[in-house]
C-alpha cells in the first residue's frame, strides 16, 4: 500500500457555539459526510469541522481515542469514559409476617405467607389439582379454608417435583390374560 492510500484524517464537528459534537476518522470525507447526514441525528447541529491528517490509520485511531477521552465530544460513544457506577441504595426487605398458627383456619394468603410464595402460586397449586396443596378443610362461600395443622403437616413437593404422575410403587395387578 502506498503512503497516500494509508493517510487518514481525524475530524471534529462543532456546533454554532463552538461545542464539540463528534470526533471521527476517515480517508474519504465526501462518503463519510454523506453517511453522517443520513444516519446521525446530530448532523443538523453541525456548523463547522476541522481535519488533522495522519500517515497511517493506526495513528489516526490512537489520536481519535485520545481526543474522545480528553475532549469529551457530546455524541461519541466509543472510547468515551463511562461514569463510575454508583450503587443504588436498596431498601431492606420488610420482615415477612408469619401466619398465625393459633388461628382456626388459614386462607390462601396465610398459606402463601407460611410457604413464602405469592398468593397466585397457591391459587395455581389449587387449580391444577396435582397434589401440590391439600384439599381445603372447609369452604366458606367460595373461599377455601385450611386448618394450620393441615398445611404445616402437609408434605409439600420440592421444586421441580412431578406431582402429576402416578405413584410408581403401585402396579396394576396381573390377570390371567397378561401372564
Amino acid at each position: 500500500m502506498t503512503q497516500a492510500a494509508e493517510r487518514t484524517a481525524l475530524y471534529r464537528f462543532f456546533n454554532a457555539d463552538g461545542a464539540l459534537l463528534y470526533v471521527g476518522i476517515t480517508k474519504n470525507f465526501g462518503q463519510r459526510w454523506a453517511n453522517h447526514a443520513k444516519s446521525k441525528p446530530w448532523w443538523p447541529e453541525s456548523q463547522r469541522h476541522t481535519a488533522e491528517w495522519f500517515d497511517s490509520r493506526s495513528e489516526a485511531e490512537a489520536a481519535e481515542k485520545r481526543a474522545v477521552v480528553s475532549e469529551n465530544p457530546k455524541y461519541n460513544l466509543v472510547h468515551k469514559p463511562r461514569p463510575s457506577r454508583v450503587p443504588v441504595p436498596r431498601a431492606a426487605p420488610l420482615p415477612q409476617a408469619l401466619a398465625d398458627v393459633s388461628a382456626d383456619y388459614w386462607t390462601v394468603a396465610d398459606i402463601a405467607t407460611h410457604w413464602r410464595v405469592t398468593t397466585q402460586t397457591i391459587r395455581a397449586y389449587r387449580s391444577r389439582k396435582r397434589g401440590e396443596l391439600p384439599e381445603p378443610d372447609h369452604v366458606y362461600g367460595r373461599t377455601p379454608l385450611w386448618r394450620p395443622a393441615t398445611i404445616i403437616g402437609f408434605a409439600r413437593p420440592g421444586q421441580g417435583a412431578r406431582t402429576d404422575l402416578r405413584d410408581k410403587t403401585t402396579r396394576p395387578e396381573k390377570t390371567e390374560d397378561t401372564e
